[in-house]
């Protein structure tokens, strides 16, 4: 009988975490749990055509899902990083009653919303300004090292 090695899980506040701290888990139940919301605002507000209202339920009911807390989780992975994008860019065909040839960043553009990628990086941007201010008990030195900046050869 082989030895299976069991993965150790733990979720806290919506969060799980692996015992080696990959996030393909966490990133792959939050995509699957937004996809469920936006397919039960598809199928119980189809009727609605206003689209502030079918904008402000993604903003609010879905988008919120992809991006709590994404400071701890924010994937550099392509794979998951596309798999969070896919939600958005089916959310944004829906509030537009776009057909499917649109171009994403075209629908973004229209709606005013920001791409997922971006919207972490500026929340990432955010918790280090919070930290380096102190508003945050948190210690960056213990986490990353300062260095110098680059030496350019001048000609």
């Amino acid at each position: 009988m082989k030895n299976l090695n069991a993965l150790k899980t733990s979720k806290d506040l919506g969060i799980t975490v692996i015992e080696d701290i990959n996030w393909g888990m966490h990133i792959s139940k939050i995509t699957a749990k937004a996809n469920r919301t936006l397919g039960l605002i598809k199928r119980r507000c189809k009727d609605i055509e206003d689209q502030r209202i079918r904008k402000y339920l993604y903003l609010t009911l879905v988008r919120t899902q992809l991006e709590f807390p994404s400071v701890l989780w924010s994937p550099s992975v392509v794979k998951y990083q596309l798999m969070l994008e896919g939600v958005q860019r089916r959310a944004t065909k829906f509030i537009l009653n776009y057909p499917d040839n649109t171009e994403c960043k075209e629908r973004l553009m229209k709606l005013n919303i920001l791409p997922l990628d971006v919207r972490r990086n500026i929340k990432d941007l955010q918790f280090f300004f919070k930290c380096r201010i102190r508003l945050l008990d948190i210690q960056l030195s213990d986490y990353m090292q300062n260095r110098p900046p680059p030496q350019y050869r001048q000609f």
